[in-house]
């Protein structure tokens, strides 16, 4: 933006209508996510600026790229709601259409920006597709909803056939082609989604040689989401899974054949554990409650991990 439509102050009661809510300081996590929501106030404010700029001016606006793209950084498109799937007790998995069989062409790790105006204001939220990355003509949102949350409330009201605003794709993850010999997932809950599609990407590429270990937290077994497709992964040779269970009483719990259980917390002894005896050619990856991710760092510090981490 040229340095007159940065400064351009529009007093027009149009344009005035249509400004970018400021986020409140608590709309703010503070941890470090990117986008943050005022990374994404700024973007609005420049191209709302940019906008009114052109419109009294006579000048063209253009924020259109060579072709159309089913989703952009730049500003929110709406989907259509298209089917609502029960998880768990507060995880539903969100499917939206795509005209056209369009596809959001993500890359693998990347996420997007959902916006919802609640209480007169808009708020925004992260989450990352659950469907294939390539997936034509729809996408898939693993969403867990909280008792006292702002999104929550609004999401709960969603039905087949609204609206949604969503934005992006987001993420700085860059995954390269047998760079490492092992990568360590550490996931918990809804921290599985990321996962997935790191999974999927590594196994469904015969040139790989890297192997995936998952370590999925939940409090129960009825908690663990999306098991169903982690467990048809790990017929693949490179890939295993642990599930760690923190609240689930042994002597009831009846897994899948198949399944490797372990019945406590995910601490420094299991992460020693679970760890490839070389971690200088090992990636860990993290997703989980900031808690969570908190503590799996501590150990991988406290492990002397050699590797690389990154945390979603």
């Amino acid at each position: 933006m040229e340095d007159d439509e940065a400064d351009f102050e529009c007093d027009c009661e149009d344009c005035i209508s249509q400004k970018p809510t400021q986020p409140l300081a608590s709309d703010c996590c503070g941890s470090g996510c990117q986008p943050c929501v005022n990374d994404l106030y700024d973007a609005d404010i420049k191209a709302w600026k940019n906008t009114c700029f052109g419109r009294h001016h006579d000048t063209q606006v253009d924020h259109k790229g060579p072709e159309t793209k089913v989703i952009e950084t730049n500003s929110f498109k709406s989907f259509p709601l298209e089917d609502i799937k029960c998880e768990s007790s507060d995880t539903w998995c969100y499917k939206f259409s795509i005209p056209d069989r369009g596809s959001l062409n993500l890359d693998v790790g990347q996420h997007l920006v959902l916006r919802a105006q609640v209480e007169g204001r808009f708020i925004t939220r992260q989450y990352t597709p659950v469907s294939p990355l390539k997936a034509r003509g729809y996408f898939d949102m693993l969403i867990k909803l909280y008792n006292d949350g702002i999104m929550s409330k609004y999401i709960r009201e969603w039905k087949v056939g609204d609206m949604v605003e969503w934005r992006g794709p987001y993420g700085s993850y860059q995954y390269q082609q047998n760079k490492y010999t092992h990568l360590v997932m550490l996931a918990a809950g809804t921290g599985i989604a990321p996962m997935l599609q790191v999974i999927r990407h590594i196994v469904h590429n015969e040139e790989e040689d890297t192997f995936v270990r998952l370590l999925y937290c939940c409090r129960t077994y009825k908690d663990l989401l999306l098991r169903a497709e982690i467990n048809q992964l790990t017929a693949y040779w490179n890939f295993t899974a642990l599930y760690i269970l923190s609240k689930e009483d042994e002597s009831n719990c009846h897994g899948a054949f198949g399944e490797d259980h372990y019945f406590g917390r995910l601490d420094e002894t299991l992460v020693a554990k679970e760890l490839p005896p070389n971690t200088s050619k090992c990636q860990a990856l993290i997703c989980g409650t900031k808690s969570f991710d908190k503590d799996m760092i501590k150990y991988l510090r406290k492990l002397d991990f050699q590797g690389d981490i990154f945390k979603f």
